[in-house]
Protein backbone atom coordinates (compact mmCIF):
# COMPACT_ATOMS: atom_id res chain seq x y z
CA UNK A 1 0.00 0.00 0.00
CA UNK A 2 0.91 3.34 -0.23
CA UNK A 3 0.86 4.13 3.10
CA UNK A 4 3.50 1.56 4.11
CA UNK A 5 5.85 3.87 5.01
CA UNK A 6 4.18 7.29 6.20
CA UNK A 7 4.93 6.58 9.96
CA UNK A 8 8.17 6.01 9.09
CA UNK A 9 9.65 9.47 9.20
CA UNK A 10 12.97 9.37 10.87
CA UNK A 11 13.80 6.51 8.34
CA UNK A 12 17.24 7.09 6.69
CA UNK A 13 17.76 4.14 4.47
CA UNK A 14 15.75 1.65 2.39
CA UNK A 15 18.40 -0.64 1.27
CA UNK A 16 17.24 -3.61 0.36
CA UNK A 17 14.17 -3.23 1.62
CA UNK A 18 12.47 -5.15 -1.27
CA UNK A 19 15.12 -7.03 -2.40
CA UNK A 20 14.83 -10.62 -3.79
CA UNK A 21 10.95 -10.06 -2.64
CA UNK A 22 7.95 -11.43 -4.35
CA UNK A 23 6.83 -7.73 -5.16
CA UNK A 24 5.04 -7.49 -8.18
CA UNK A 25 2.61 -5.56 -8.35
CA UNK A 26 2.60 -1.30 -9.20
CA UNK A 27 4.97 0.44 -7.19
CA UNK A 28 2.85 3.30 -5.38
CA UNK A 29 3.54 6.50 -6.21
CA UNK A 30 3.48 8.14 -2.78
CA UNK A 31 5.38 5.00 -1.28
CA UNK A 32 8.27 7.21 0.01
CA UNK A 33 6.72 10.81 0.10
CA UNK A 34 7.21 11.08 3.89
CA UNK A 35 10.62 9.53 4.41
CA UNK A 36 12.41 12.86 4.00
CA UNK A 37 15.60 11.75 5.55
CA UNK A 38 16.49 8.74 3.48
CA UNK A 39 20.22 9.20 2.30
CA UNK A 40 20.33 5.68 0.20
CA UNK A 41 17.80 3.76 -1.49
CA UNK A 42 20.30 1.55 -2.49
CA UNK A 43 19.26 -2.34 -3.39
CA UNK A 44 15.69 -1.16 -2.49
CA UNK A 45 14.23 -3.23 -5.29
CA UNK A 46 17.06 -5.13 -6.56
CA UNK A 47 15.81 -8.72 -8.07
CA UNK A 48 12.77 -8.58 -7.18
CA UNK A 49 9.70 -9.15 -9.47
CA UNK A 50 8.19 -5.68 -10.20
CA UNK A 51 6.91 -5.86 -13.64
CA UNK A 52 6.03 -2.31 -14.13
CA UNK A 53 6.96 1.50 -14.56
CA UNK A 54 8.26 3.39 -11.99
CA UNK A 55 5.36 5.59 -11.22
CA UNK A 56 6.43 9.81 -11.69
CA UNK A 57 6.96 11.27 -8.64
CA UNK A 58 8.57 8.38 -6.55
CA UNK A 59 11.09 9.88 -5.36
CA UNK A 60 10.64 13.40 -5.21
CA UNK A 61 10.13 14.21 -1.58
CA UNK A 62 13.82 12.48 -0.61
CA UNK A 63 15.99 15.36 -1.33
CA UNK A 64 18.81 13.94 0.84
CA UNK A 65 19.06 11.08 -1.38
CA UNK A 66 22.85 10.17 -1.81
CA UNK A 67 22.72 7.01 -3.63
CA UNK A 68 20.67 4.96 -5.94
CA UNK A 69 22.98 2.01 -6.51
CA UNK A 70 21.37 -0.92 -7.97
CA UNK A 71 18.01 0.01 -6.82
CA UNK A 72 15.90 -1.32 -9.51
CA UNK A 73 18.72 -3.59 -11.31
CA UNK A 74 17.91 -7.08 -12.33
CA UNK A 75 14.20 -5.75 -12.40
CA UNK A 76 11.67 -6.27 -14.93
CA UNK A 77 11.11 -2.43 -14.52
CA UNK A 78 9.90 -1.16 -18.11
CA UNK A 79 9.30 2.72 -17.27
CA UNK A 80 11.74 5.33 -16.36
CA UNK A 81 9.55 8.91 -15.37
CA UNK A 82 11.82 12.05 -17.54
CA UNK A 83 11.89 13.89 -13.62
CA UNK A 84 12.55 10.86 -11.20
CA UNK A 85 15.40 12.47 -10.00
CA UNK A 86 14.58 16.04 -10.51
CA UNK A 87 14.37 16.71 -7.13
CA UNK A 88 17.51 14.52 -5.57
CA UNK A 89 19.94 17.47 -6.67
CA UNK A 90 22.35 15.86 -3.25
CA UNK A 91 22.95 12.07 -4.94
CA UNK A 92 26.19 11.08 -6.16
CA UNK A 93 25.92 7.69 -7.50
CA UNK A 94 23.75 6.25 -9.75
CA UNK A 95 25.98 2.88 -10.00
CA UNK A 96 24.27 -0.01 -12.16
CA UNK A 97 20.57 1.95 -10.93
CA UNK A 98 18.54 0.20 -14.24
CA UNK A 99 21.31 -2.59 -14.54
CA UNK A 100 19.51 -5.46 -16.27
CA UNK A 101 16.20 -4.02 -15.99
CA UNK A 102 13.67 -3.92 -19.23
CA UNK A 103 13.95 -0.73 -20.14
CA UNK A 104 12.83 0.32 -23.46
CA UNK A 105 13.76 3.84 -23.58
CA UNK A 106 16.09 6.18 -21.49
CA UNK A 107 14.58 9.48 -20.99
CA UNK A 108 16.94 12.23 -22.56
CA UNK A 109 17.61 14.06 -19.48
CA UNK A 110 16.95 11.93 -16.85
CA UNK A 111 20.62 13.28 -15.26
CA UNK A 112 21.51 16.99 -16.41
CA UNK A 113 24.16 18.96 -13.96
CA UNK A 114 21.46 21.05 -13.01
CA UNK A 115 19.27 18.71 -11.44
CA UNK A 116 22.62 16.43 -10.83
CA UNK A 117 25.54 18.15 -10.34
CA UNK A 118 26.69 15.91 -7.50
CA UNK A 119 26.86 12.95 -9.69
CA UNK A 120 30.10 10.94 -9.31
CA UNK A 121 29.55 7.46 -10.00
CA UNK A 122 27.49 6.40 -13.58
CA UNK A 123 29.50 3.13 -13.84
CA UNK A 124 27.25 0.65 -14.95
CA UNK A 125 24.18 2.18 -14.70
CA UNK A 126 22.42 1.12 -17.45
CA UNK A 127 24.62 -2.17 -18.08
CA UNK A 128 22.63 -4.99 -19.71
CA UNK A 129 19.37 -2.91 -20.84
CA UNK A 130 18.85 -4.79 -23.77
CA UNK A 131 15.29 -3.57 -24.57
CA UNK A 132 16.55 0.11 -24.94
CA UNK A 133 15.44 0.81 -29.01
CA UNK A 134 15.36 4.73 -28.80
CA UNK A 135 18.70 6.87 -28.91
CA UNK A 136 20.48 6.98 -25.57
CA UNK A 137 21.52 10.62 -23.69
CA UNK A 138 24.80 11.74 -24.26
CA UNK A 139 25.67 11.69 -20.79
CA UNK A 140 29.69 11.94 -21.24
CA UNK A 141 28.96 15.51 -22.65
CA UNK A 142 27.18 16.47 -19.46
CA UNK A 143 29.43 14.59 -17.13
CA UNK A 144 32.33 13.99 -18.87
CA UNK A 145 34.78 13.40 -16.00
CA UNK A 146 33.19 10.87 -14.29
CA UNK A 147 33.72 7.47 -13.67
CA UNK A 148 31.36 6.03 -16.05
CA UNK A 149 32.93 2.47 -17.12
CA UNK A 150 29.99 0.07 -18.69
CA UNK A 151 27.26 2.85 -17.99
CA UNK A 152 26.13 1.60 -21.50
CA UNK A 153 27.11 -1.78 -21.81
CA UNK A 154 25.40 -4.36 -24.06
CA UNK A 155 22.66 -1.56 -24.72
CA UNK A 156 23.67 -1.97 -28.06
CA UNK A 157 20.21 -1.81 -30.43
CA UNK A 158 19.84 1.38 -28.87
CA UNK A 159 19.31 3.46 -32.19
CA UNK A 160 22.54 6.39 -31.73
CA UNK A 161 24.83 3.32 -30.55
CA UNK A 162 28.12 3.33 -32.39
CA UNK A 163 31.89 2.71 -31.42
CA UNK A 164 32.06 6.53 -33.45
CA UNK A 165 29.48 8.15 -31.48
CA UNK A 166 29.66 6.83 -27.61
CA UNK A 167 33.08 6.90 -26.11
CA UNK A 168 35.02 4.23 -25.10
CA UNK A 169 34.53 4.06 -21.59
CA UNK A 170 31.25 4.85 -21.35
CA UNK A 171 30.18 1.39 -23.35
Amino acid sequence: PGNLFAKNTLVTTFEGTFSLSNFKGKIPKNLFKNNPLVTSFEKTFQWSKIRTGIPEGLFENNINVRTFKSTFKQTAVTHIPKDLFATNNLAHTFEETFAGTDIVNIPEDIFTPEKNPHINNLRRTFFGAFSVRRKIPDLWNDYPNVPSQGCFWLVERASNYSYEEIPENWR
